[in-house]
């Protein structure tokens, strides 16, 4: 792979993978669905916006969103795209979801149902 991207004229410092993990998948159960959301933001605050995609047991993709927000935080604009993944469910009355989200945060937030959140 190395001599490919030299090939291309690429230049750079080349890091090696300290070690590799085997990874094995496990599907959702049927009737479940898993919805992977995200938010970000250009500065703080600035202008923001968050997504998600909802996926079947089967990983096909039922839904998704992406909403630009305004001016917000990151972590606002996190906690709202899980918000928002939350609402659709509802919506479309899928009773079991697993959301995945890199706001550990805001996932904490969400599981202590703090009144901090709206």
């Amino acid at each position: 792979q190395y001599l490919l991207l030299y090939g291309l004229h690429i230049n750079g410092r080349f890091f090696r993978t300290p070690q590799i993990f085997l990874v094995h998948w496990i599907p959702l159960l049927p009737g479940w669905s898993k919805i992977y959301t995200d938010g970000s933001s250009f500065g703080q605050p600035e202008s923001s916006t968050c997504c998600g995609v909802f996926r079947n047991s089967r990983s096909f993709v039922l839904d998704y969103f992406v909403s630009k927000l305004g001016m917000d935080f990151t972590f606002e604009a996190e906690l709202v795209g899980v918000m928002t993944a939350i609402s659709i469910d509802f919506v479309c009355s899928w009773q079991r979801f697993w959301i995945k989200s890199d706001s550990a945060y805001g996932m904490d937030l969400l599981n202590s149902r703090s009144k901090l959140v709206p």
